[in-house]
């Protein structure tokens, strides 16, 4: 499925949730899904939503920010829950529950099969008055388990570590959430993970200690990952610094520059092969230009 189709399909599975209609369920959601890490399955999805409608009755949810990336999707949403509960001292009437939840979706064949779900907050107000927050709403307790692996690092959702050989959740340290830069889910753990290098394929290993570093000194977005190990990485800087170099000096050596400016251009140019192994026409065609030149200024002279 495109983005967009991706989109459209969540779309209309809200419409089911707000419909109650059941029966089309199967429609959206896979018989084997994974709900905040535990299986629950189709059957157990469903019926979480019957007894959330039955002890909400005025349940609605609407959504208020949506990105899919497919197969995974992001939503917040909003639940208008009505007057559930009753407070002493207060007509039900007169009080209204909100909350919002944010989670990640993963499809499969166009049916949703992983979710990681936190609900944000709950309100409930007489006018401007707040009303304190019932010990136990049924909402909460079903959708809000666990934050994003709040309680267990085997929870965090998986694009955390995407693309990882091998994760040592024995080292798994708790982060402070309050440090890093995130929009919707923190990372709650660091924890010891092995990538292979984009470049070279060597063995990274990306440890909790640097993590810690990465997302709460630096504050680095909460998605990051390594790509590089280090002696790639360092090679990379060094060619940003040829790069760099034959950009300051190209103009003013083609326009009448000095002999030590296109020998500096050639030893660039020769330094970004031995990196690269292979270089476009157009440098080596400048770099025998400036060669010739070069060699006949040096046969001019006495």
């Amino acid at each position: 499925m495109t983005d967009a189709e991706l989109s459209a399909q969540f779309r209309d599975f809200i419409t089911c949730l707000n419909d109650q209609s059941w029966v089309i369920l199967d429609a959206f959601v896979a018989e084997d899904l994974i709900h905040n890490g535990k299986p629950l399955g189709l059957a157990g999805y469903r019926q979480m939503f019957e007894q959330l409608h039955r002890e909400l009755p005025n349940l609605h949810f609407d959504i208020e920010l949506l990105i899919a990336e497919a197969p995974l999707l992001a939503a917040r949403l909003k639940f208008d829950c009505g007057p559930p509960v009753s407070i002493p001292g207060l007509p039900e009437s007169a009080v209204k529950v909100v909350l919002n939840e944010n989670a990640f979706y993963k499809f499969r064949d166009g049916k949703i099969c992983q979710i990681w779900s936190t609900v944000e907050a709950v309100q409930e107000r007489q006018g401007d008055a707040a009303v304190p927050v019932p010990p136990r709403l049924p909402l909460m307790t079903t959708l809000g388990e666990d934050s994003f692996g709040s309680t267990d690092p085997k929870l965090m959702p998986p694009h955390f570590f995407y693309g990882a050989h091998q994760i040592v959740y024995a080292t798994a340290i708790r982060a402070d959430t309050t440090l890093q830069h995130c929009s919707v889910c923190p990372r709650h753990w660091y924890i010891d993970a092995h990538f292979r290098c984009a470049d070279c394929g060597a063995d990274i290993l990306w440890s909790a200690e640097e993590q810690k570093v990465w997302f709460e000194t630096y504050r680095f977005w909460i998605d990051s990952k390594p790509k590089h190990c280090r002696n790639c990485r360092s090679k990379r800087r060094d060619l940003i610094t040829l790069r760099q170099e034959y950009d300051r000096l190209i103009g003013a050596a083609r326009s009448g520059g000095t002999t030590e400016q296109k020998t500096k251009i050639v030893e660039i140019i020769d330094a970004l092969e031995d990196q690269l192994g292979s270089i476009p026409d157009k440098l080596k065609e400048t770099r025998d230009m400036f060669q010739k030149q070069i060699d006949k200024k040096n046969l001019q002279e006495p």
